[in-house]
Parts: C-alpha cells; sequence; structure tokens
C-alpha cells in the first residue's frame, strides 16, 4: 500500500476511480428514485449493478493480469 500511495499516477487513477464510483452511484440513485419513487427499485438496482460490474471487472483484471504474465 505504502508503494502505491508514493506512485503519482497510482494514486490519480485510484482517486479517479473512487470519485467516479461515488458519482455514479449517486446518479443511480437519484435517477431510480426520481422515476419509480420506490425504495425497492433503488435497493434493486444497486444489487444488480453491483453484482454486473464486480463480475465484469472481475473478468477484465484476470485477463489483464493473464496478458502481462
Amino acid at each position: 500500500m505504502k508503494k502505491l500511495m508514493n506512485n503519482k499516477g497510482a494514486r490519480t487513477r485510484l482517486f479517479f476511480g473512487a470519485t467516479s464510483g461515488v458519482i455514479t452511484t449517486i446518479g443511480l440513485i437519484v435517477g431510480l428514485y426520481s422515476g419509480t419513487r420506490s425504495l425497492a427499485a433503488v435497493l434493486g438496482g444497486m444489487l444488480v449493478i453491483a453484482i454486473v460490474v464486480v463480475g465484469i471487472l472481475h473478468a477484465i483484471g484476470l485477463w489483464v493480469n493473464a496478458s502481462f504474465n
């Protein structure tokens, strides 16, 4: 972790990714609630997005890791 924080490029990507994730999640919450006024729709949407995104990112991470080894 210390090595990551000393690398300016890695730190920039980490904080950009975190900011992007927060903004995307807030947009999802506001959009679903404005369109449906349903807490169940908001929670369901967040759950589906979380499962799909985690699965896709995991697959991409494995592919990138395999490409460089």
